[in-house]
């Protein structure tokens, strides 16, 4: 959702009238981006499946409210059929009255330019069907935040659903005049499942970092009263298994070796969803915290630690929390599969370590290193600047009429 409220925040600056379709759901906030809602005419449309989906979500991501621990694996199940029965997902429910809400807008307003950004991706179907009725002239973007047919999570179980749903993606990077994407194995799945040329038509636009605030990469030491090495973790956390955010072997490897939080002291912070008793010394739980106060606390950490649970498609992985820590210039402590994109990127640019998330004595190792790490110069040469939003906001110029 950030990518697409910079850009939006981004077009809307640099001249364009921009127009945002999108259906309603269950409040979330807009954690500090409430100025877009005055730079953008937004429309919503009703989904009520989705409104459906999104309580239940909030009232588990919510501990004081709910301590099931079989309704997430139901509720995945119900999805996993609904994503079966719905081709390619359930946001087809939703194309007939996106088709007909968008093509209004591109009347009414005379509108050049449509970019789609997915999943869901039943969304590409609509601006594919945009695409047929208007032709020439709509310039058609097609932005993957992450694969279609290429990753596990939407790709269809059965043979004929795969077939059905690489038709779909065919057509769809066919009939686009851009295909946009944030990170490089994207691109290649898509041309490997599709066999549409798309380097031509192909730019990558990360999804950077906010480098509106002042002063944010200036890397800050606060002095709090321990002498503990700080190592802080931002955004949602979980003990579910199965999920790309599952901290459990991170906390088992902690909890294992005493040795590790007499050295190190683990902050984390934002909602977590956690059945197992995890409270111990040296791991902190706190609050979601406002985006430009969670980016401050980030510059009072010595290392921040990325990870990533699971090996499916982790090929293509660079979370926007990758960029939010570049920003802050300190060192990131990577614990994912080797194959990792974001994991890639910090070995080739020497901004951090790194441990493989299946090797519980690789993770004890790294955090038990911390303490010789903390001098080590990282950064060095890395012109971050490069991996701010406007930066890669600026390509999509190119791209527009």
């Amino acid at each position: 959702v950030a990518r697409v409220l910079s850009l939006v925040d981004y077009l809307s600056d640099a001249g364009f009238k921009t127009y945002v379709l999108t259906s309603d759901g269950v409040d979330f906030g807009y954690l500090g981006y409430e100025h877009v809602r005055d730079k953008a005419t937004i429309v919503y449309l009703n989904d009520p499946f989705k409104i459906a989906m999104q309580k239940t979500v909030r009232h588990q991501l919510d501990a004081k409210k709910s301590s099931n621990k079989i309704f997430p694996h139901f509720l995945r199940s119900i999805k996993n059929v609904a994503y079966e029965l719905l081709m390619p997902d359930p946001g087809i429910l939703m194309r007939k009255k996106y088709i007909e809400a968008a093509y209004r807008l591109l009347i009414e307003n005379n509108i050049d330019n449509v970019i789609v950004s997915s999943p869901p991706h039943s969304m590409q179907l609509v601006g594919l069907a945009l695409k047929r009725m208007c032709g020439e002239k709509v310039n058609l973007v097609v932005d993957y935040r992450d694969s279609w047919n290429g990753r596990a999570i939407f790709r269809q179980k059965t043979v004929l659903g795969r077939m059905m749903a690489r038709l779909m993606e065919k057509r769809v990077l066919q009939a686009c005049d851009h295909f946009t994407y944030v990170s490089a194995p994207i691109m290649h799945k898509a041309f490997k499942i599709s066999g549409v040329a798309l380097d031509k038509k192909s730019c990558l636009v990360m999804n950077g970092f906010d480098d509106s605030l002042p002063d944010i990469s200036v890397p800050t030491k606060i002095v709090t009263g321990t002498k503990k090495i700080r190592v802080g973790h931002f955004g949602m956390i979980n003990d579910e298994s199965g999920s790309y955010r599952d901290v459990k072997r991170i906390l088992d490897a902690i909890a294992d070796d005493p040795q590790i939080c007499k050295e190190v002291q683990f902050e984390f912070y934002g909602q977590a969803k956690l059945s197992g008793k995890c409270q111990q010394d040296g791991v902190l739980f706190f609050d979601n915290l406002p985006y430009s106060e969670a980016r401050k606390k980030m510059l009072e950490m010595d290392f921040l630690l990325l990870y990533h649970a699971t090996a499916d498609d982790s090929d293509e992985v660079v979370t926007g929390k990758f960029f939010e820590y570049v920003a802050s210039k300190k060192p990131i402590i990577c614990i994912s599969p080797e194959d990792m994109e974001a994991r890639r990127m910090i070995v080739e640019l020497g901004i951090g370590l790194v441990a493989d998330i299946d090797f519980p004595e690789e993770i004890s190792q790294l955090l038990l290193s911390l303490s010789g790490q903390v001098e080590e110069r990282y950064y060095e040469g890395v012109d971050v600047s490069a991996f701010g939003r406007s930066k890669q906001n600026e390509k999509m110029l190119a791209l527009l009429r």
